[in-house]
């Protein structure tokens, strides 16, 4: 195991035990606030049916869930395996600045996602070109994409609890290849990505359905 892989690890188990910690304190620091009430062993406002308390802003997500992002654009997909090209990764992996890691492609968690085929086609709407319709979604295991390079951390959003994204570990400057013309943009290295997208199964829009059996997998 790397260095990189090992701290990773460590920072994974450590980001979702201050996740944890951070909800039991946001819960104590309500009760402490709300104060007691002689009718009420959880203070005057605050009963069991209260919204849970906040949350760290991201958090590792479980091994045992899937991460998934719907296809909308056209060419994306082949007819055999692996179906996922790496020209759709290379495309949507988007460096970043505020946060531990150095790239990062949003997507979808399963057990939260309840609207796959709602969400896919409200986005194709959206961006309503010819062209642009739901017609697939790509979809793998957090313990499948998860390795020295990538991890899976869920961020939900008010638009979407569900929301998460495929984090890049390693500086970007390792997994960049220098064009062969001086003037153009360094690109993600294809062989690299490909790696990632051997991982995914995809479905087409017409198999949505199917992936509701992963729930229970």
């Amino acid at each position: 195991m790397s260095q990189t892989g090992a701290f990773w690890r460590v920072y994974r188990k450590l980001s979702a035990i201050g996740a944890r910690l951070l909800g039991e304190a946001s819960h104590i620091l309500s009760l402490l606030s709300l104060g007691r009430s002689s009718h009420s062993p959880l203070g005057p406002n605050l009963n069991p049916q209260s919204p849970s308390p906040p949350e760290a802003e991201w958090w590792p997500a479980s091994r045992e869930d899937w991460w998934l992002r719907h296809i909308i654009e056209n060419g994306m997909v082949r007819v055999d395996k692996p179906r996922l090209k790496a020209k759709y990764i290379e495309d949507r992996l988007l460096e970043v600045k505020d946060r531990p890691w150095t790239a990062e492609i949003s997507g979808r968690l399963l057990s939260k996602a309840v609207d796959i085929e709602q969400k896919a086609v409200a986005e194709a709407n959206k961006v309503n070109r010819p062209g642009i319709r739901f017609r697939a979604v790509a979809i793998a295991k957090v313990e499948a994409i998860e390795d020295d390079y990538f991890d899976v951390f869920a961020e939900p959003k008010g638009y979407d609890p569900a929301h998460a994204n495929i984090v890049l570990r390693q500086p970007m400057p390792t997994v960049m290849v220098e064009p062969l013309d001086q003037r153009a943009t360094p690109k993600v290295s294809h062989e690299f990505v490909k790696r990632l997208c051997d991982k995914f199964d995809v479905y087409d829009a017409v198999d949505v359905q199917k992936i509701e059996a992963l729930r229970v997998a």
